[in-house]
């Protein structure tokens, strides 16, 4: 399996802030070999090991035997280095922080002078030379289960360990992939997310469930502490608990469940060669499209001059200058059974005329040619009620155009459109029956008067007239009453979320009245909407209240900032966080039982949690 780093976000934090501040930056990475046994993707192999940013690996472990020093293996069934690592936990009736930086200020013996800094200066004051010291960073979980889930701060009682996290198989312990699986992929109820600004980390409460944790932020603390006191490095443990199969981070992985629950499943995904041009992690390379859970991939995207017939690139100094369309092809030596398309923008204005409709199919037949590509999904936004469409132009165009994929030797060139779920003066029959394929946008809402989900699953119980019959399910039934096979329909997921700012920070759930946009986000910087990854900082960074809503099956989050703690609002943006919950199993099994066993994403949405 193809090894994405950025998706081993908590290794990646330390990279950044520790080895590339520091000429002589030492940064110690445990592998595990156990890890390797776990099932499927979660198998850590040693491949695995991102030796391109470890600058020293610690194999674990051995030991040996008392009487003939004979080595014992930590795994026997491999050949094993040796690892001595300590980790020094708080302990005792009440919930603590999982590695505080700072002491805390609860009034409690044995949390007050716990944290990082107390203990680093005990070591120092006995005379250990800070060059020789490496700080440790787990990537672990504490878990406690509350004796009353009303007392949920810092040192309230518990009764004992919390939930057993099934992979680890460790009580009080969860490994980072197995926690950001339930805050991420399990938002069936709400988790409330603070920040401990004493000790400078994290924790979450659910029920009778708090979670103490490490996440991006607090770690960029820690390491950039160990760089400025003079460390000799920053230390890993365990690079097998970070998320590195991207179980959380990439909304793709959720949307899989579908193709594994039948061989003929289609998981589309879509690039934009604009996203290359991204600062740092934040760019998407052709090589970091994930072709081992895309059965298509769609390159966004080309349209044509209108008098020449011109090919114009979207991004021409990528895409034909620095052959981005040729890499892309290159990406079936990899997985020769994928299929490579190209999105087709402002279609609607070429088959106005027979002449016109010609020529344009003729210029697609050449482009494919040339350039190898499986076909062409052409988007269809906002352009259905054109002059002459609803007299079946469109209609006559697929039928065209298959004929030319024929005459030209390829028949199975696809011939795909892509429109939102919900537009009128369609006959679905007719466009089902012409088009290989039609992707189904959920795009329900668009007001800037109140808040909404983006894409709900189920129909609102709210008595508001324009919210009664919005959902996927009740679109979706109506493709297939209108004659519209399942098998043809193509579900869009979002990876991006709608943003609001609150009239009233009080009134703060689906449909409360906002006063406009979110504040814009910090790569894409659009007011209003976020992609996923920006989404996830955002939730790393401060503290939210994610809530789950029954009627729509999805969550949204919200945040009351106040003047102490921001000066870039007042109020509270608001993102209805459908991105996160559209590709959840619970969702995609719905759509399965339909028949429908196909989903379409933007693979544009690189993440980091």
């Amino acid at each position: 399996m193809a090894r994405t780093l950025l998706c081993m976000v908590l290794f990646m934090t330390i990279s950044v802030v520790w080895a590339e501040n520091t000429v002589d930056g030492r940064v110690d990475c445990v592998y595990t070999s156990r890890f390797h046994a776990l099932t499927t993707i979660y198998a850590f192999q040693i491949e695995d090991i991102p030796i391109e940013y470890c600058t020293h690996v610690t194999y674990s472990n051995i030991s040996y035997e008392e009487s003939s020093m004979t080595i014992i293996p930590g795994n026997p069934e491999v050949a094993d280095s040796v690892s001595l690592i300590g980790v020094i936990l708080p302990s005792g009736d009440q919930t603590a922080l999982f590695s505080p930086l700072n002491s805390n200020t609860v009034e409690s013996g044995e949390l007050g002078d716990v944290s990082i800094k107390d203990s680093l200066q005990r070591w120092l004051n006995a005379g250990c030379p800070k060059n020789k010291i490496i700080l440790g960073i787990n990537y672990g979980a504490l878990t406690f289960k509350l004796e009353d889930p009303t007392n949920i701060g810092l040192g309230a009682p518990i009764s004992g360990y919390g939930e057993f996290c099934p992979l680890l198989g460790g009580e009080g312990v969860c490994p980072y992939f197995e926690l950001c699986q339930k805050f991420v992929l399990c938002h069936k109820t709400g988790w409330t997310f603070k920040w401990d600004e004493d000790g400078t980390s994290p924790y979450a409460f659910q029920g009778d469930q708090w979670f103490s944790y490490e996440n991006a932020t607090s770690i960029e603390l820690k390491a950039a502490f160990a760089r400025t006191k003079g460390l000799g490095g920053v230390l890993a443990l365990n690079l097998a608990f970070d998320d590195y199969r991207v179980l959380c981070l990439v909304l793709l992985l959720a949307i899989g469940v579908c193709v594994e629950s039948s061989p003929e499943g289609r998981v589309e995904c879509i690039y934009s060669s604009s996203n290359q041009k991204r600062p740092g992690t934040y760019s998407l390379q052709i090589e970091d499209i994930p072709t081992e859970y895309c059965t298509h991939v769609i390159y966004d995207h080309i349209t044509f001059e209108h008098s020449s017939m011109t090919i114009i690139p979207s991004n021409p100094e990528y895409d034909v200058v620095q052959n981005g369309w040729e890499k892309f092809i290159d990406l079936k030596k990899a997985n020769p059974k994928l299929k490579l398309l190209m999105y087709v923008d402002r279609a609607s204005f070429f088959i106005e005329t027979d002449e016109l409709r010609k020529e344009f199919i003729d210029a697609i037949v050449a482009f494919l040619t040339a350039y190898k590509f499986d076909g062409v999904t052409f988007r269809w936004f906002g352009y259905w009620n054109r002059e002459g469409e609803e007299s079946g132009i469109l209609y006559t165009f697929f039928e065209e155009l298959h004929r030319s994929f024929k005459a030209a030797g390829h028949p199975e060139w696809e011939a795909n459109i892509m429109l939102l779920i919900g537009e009128h003066g369609i006959d679905h029959a007719r466009l089902c029956g012409v088009a290989d394929s039609v992707s189904l946008i959920p795009a329900f809402d668009s007001s800037n008067s109140h808040t909404y989900l983006m894409a709900p699953l189920n129909n609102s119980t709210f008595k508001a007239s324009d919210v009664q019959d919005v959902s996927i399910t009740h679109s979706v039934q109506k493709w297939l009453k209108n004659g519209c096979p399942a098998n043809k329909m193509i579900l869009g997921v979002p990876f991006v979320v709608a943003t609001f700012t609150l009239e009233d920070p009080a009134n703060n759930g689906v449909y409360a009245r906002v006063s406009g946009s979110g504040n814009p986000c910090s790569v894409t910087g659009n007011a209003g909407n976020c992609a996923y990854f920006e989404l996830c900082q955002k939730f790393n960074e401060t503290e939210w209240t994610f809530k789950w809503d029954e009627d729509g099956a999805c969550p949204y989050a919200f945040q009351d900032i106040s003047d102490d703690q921001s000066t870039a609002t007042s109020s509270n943006p608001v993102p209805s966080a459908e991105a996160i919950s559209v590709g959840t199993s619970r969702q995609t099994k719905s759509l399965i039982s339909t028949g429908i066993c196909s989903i379409r994403n933007n693979a544009n949405s690189k993440t980091s949690v």
